[in-house]
């Protein structure tokens, strides 16, 4: 998977920060508390969904800023997370020192030293701090007591031996002969390029070839005896798996299947990461999912759950920006929307928009005078609109309260629709994304994304002078939080693919949201458009980068029915196949597309049969279009 370089998107990313800088703005999601379970878990979500800072809020140090001040200060400690980060520069970097050294396994056994080092490092970082914030108690003591000289001194010597470092007298001494490990390793790779003899290597530098699992396990193990501390827990914390070299990520991933009793794994991965082939393969040997780990997708299609994580996380960033108040209600903050999503009749205020019914009736009116459809609609469904009712005592309540996003966003768009042609207003404001829920909607519940959105909302409002609910300020938000994402999209770096020279990554999702609204907009009204697609084999096999890179930054969002979620890992082209997308609703403003998923249709047959149109929706420009067109595939390939 390539990685894009930094941009303002990673303005909110938790790699740049320390544990207690994580714990202090915290915001659990759902999923935190199964995280908390001791078992071996992988966290699989798009780009900016919370992996790492799930993953540094199980170091002791969050952990315990957290409790103290959200929980309970009595709430102990499970186990010890030893945090590595797989950062991309480490990886890069990695891969160029080996690139000279012919031998595939010679490369990773330099691969699997240097990150056995970080391992390492971390490990004697988490123990030190474990200690110091009285986690760790030594020989029972008292957590004041922290560990003499001499207990240290033991200890480093004993880990020293382990992890073949120069003997150190303390846990500074210790962390420092391992830096110079590290600093060896060009060095040592150089060499290796020029000679092939591992076995000299090895001689000269001892380090070189320990596996890692077995250096970590038996320095935990040390660790608790030499400490008295036997039933010790730790858990390794491994993020970004997806840039790590293959075959040192199976060496990290096979653990997962056994191991000690006193150590679990917590590793962060991207759902179409290098990962996902060995994750989602049936080898007798592999570790399987259910059995050996727990999946954690940080996608969540529960709508209740998302945006009240979503408003909690949005107010907290509004509030550390002095905006509102700390427990504001979010609701009031952005203005309630006549226009949501519309749940349940026994959901709460989170999840449903507040619309009268003289509004509804207005917009119903305004729609049937201008679409002869519409009208048609409404005659076979009997729904006289005069009389409009939303109550389920009624055969029509249900229905009507269904499809009011759909009329409003139609009638916002449409200026006139018959069979013979259809109108397009020449302004069309981003007014169906504003106030509460539907701007919290557009963030997916994605925590980079809601920090961008603060971000926004708090630019325009202090630049303006206004309120947050002015709607200036919302439109504003909006269209800068689309933008920043669209920027990305169209430079996002794409590798080999026949459709690369004239196709980026926005370009693809366009292609998909014009099949959309030609069938929400140009089409006859229909109270179920489709709104999502089904990857069919051939997009999969053709389009099947654009798709997964598209999935790893959250524009395509799985919304898989129950019997395909069995597996949050898509490996390649065959892992795609079968799964249902949509494209998230941050793009939403820019392609005039509803807030909700609806049913699907065949990717491919939206890539191979786009109709034109002679203006974008997103344009500000009056559209006036005949009869469409089918384009043969020579003509469609032009538009790539």
């Amino acid at each position: 998977m390539n990685d894009f370089p930094s941009s303002s998107n990673d303005t909110f990313n938790a790699r740049h920060k320390s544990a207690l800088e994580v714990a202090k703005d915290f915001i659990p999601p759902p999923q935190f508390t199964e995280l908390l379970g001791f078992n071996n878990c992988i966290l699989v979500g798009p780009r900016g969904s919370g992996k790492t800072t799930l993953l540094k809020m199980l170091q002791v140090p969050a952990l315990l800023s957290w409790y103290r001040r959200e929980i309970s200060p009595q709430l102990s400690i499970k186990f010890i997370g030893v945090f590595v980060a797989a950062d991309v520069r480490w990886a890069k970097q990695l891969e160029l020192v080996t690139k000279d050294i012919l031998d595939e396994s010679h490369r990773t056994t330099i691969h699997e030293c240097a990150f056995s080092n970080f391992v390492s490092l971390a490990l004697v970082e988490s123990l030190e701090k474990s200690i110091s914030l009285g986690v760790i108690r030594p020989y029972q003591q008292d957590a004041q007591d922290g560990l003499d000289r001499t207990k240290e001194s033991e200890l480093a010597r004993k880990l020293s031996e382990i992890w073949r470092a120069q003997s150190t007298p303390s846990f500074s001494a210790l962390k420092h002969a391992l830096r110079v490990q590290q600093s060896e390793i060009p060095k040592i790779s150089t060499f290796l390029a020029k000679s092939q003899n591992l076995s000299e290597v090895q001689q000269a530098f001892p380090f070189i070839g320990l596996s890692w699992l077995n250096s970590f396990t038996l320095a935990i193990e040390t660790i608790n005896d030499h400490l008295q501390i036997e039933n010790q827990k730790w858990a390794l914390l491994v993020d970004e798996l997806e840039i790590i070299p293959p075959l040192l990520l199976s060496r990290i991933l096979s653990p997962l299947r056994s191991t000690s009793g006193n150590l679990i794994f917590k590793y962060a991965l991207s759902p179409t990461g290098a990962g996902s082939n060995i994750l989602a393969s049936h080898e007798e040997s592999d570790p399987t999912q259910g059995n050996d780990f727990s999946t954690l997708s940080l996608w969540n299609t529960k709508k209740e759950e998302v945006r009240n994580f979503s408003s909690q996380l949005l107010v907290q960033a509004l509030s550390s920006r002095g905006l509102v108040e700390v427990n504001a209600d979010i609701s009031e903050v952005l203005g309630a929307s006549g226009t949501a999503e519309e749940g349940s009749k026994n959901s709460d205020k989170n999840e449903v928009g507040r619309i009268s019914l003289a509004q509804r009736k207005k917009i119903f009116y305004e729609l049937a005078s201008k679409d002869e459809s519409f009208n048609d609609f409404l005659r076979a469904k009997k729904i006289d609109v005069e009389k409009l009712t939303t109550s389920d005592n009624t055969v029509n309540g249900t229905l009507v309260r269904k499809i009011t996003p759909l009329v409003y966003l139609r009638n916002h768009v449409l200026q006139k629709w018959s069979p013979e042609k259809h109108v397009l207003r020449s302004k069309k404001s981003s007014q169906p994304y504003q106030r509460f829920p539907n701007i919290l909607d557009l963030t997916e519940g994605n925590p980079r994304w809601i920090l961008n959105l603060a971000e926004n909302l708090a630019l325009q409002a202090t630049s303006k002078e206004q309120n947050i609910k002015a709607q200036s300020v919302q439109a504003d938000a909006i269209a800068s939080f689309k933008d920043r994402f669209i920027s990305m999209l169209k430079v996002y770096p794409v590798g080999k693919n026949p459709h690369n020279n004239k196709m980026t990554p926005y370009g693809f999702l366009e292609t998909l949201a014009n099949h959309l609204r030609e069938k929400i907009f140009f089409n006859e009204f229909s109270q179920d458009p489709a709104l999502s697609f089904l990857i069919d084999k051939a997009s999969a096999e053709e389009f099947g980068e654009f798709i997964s890179i598209s999935i790893h930054l959250g524009a395509l969002v799985l919304v898989d029915s129950d019997a395909s979620k069995e597996s949050a890992f898509i490996p390649g082209a065959a892992g795609l196949e079968g799964r249902q997308v949509r494209i998230c609703h941050r793009l939403a403003p820019e392609f005039f597309l509803p807030l909700r998923a609806g049913r699907d249709v065949k990717m491919y047959s939206a890539l191979n049969n786009v109709k034109k149109t002679t203006e974008p929706l997103l344009r500000q420009h009056p559209v006036t279009t005949s009869p469409v067109k089918i384009l043969d595939k020579k003509s469609q390939l032009d538009l790539f």
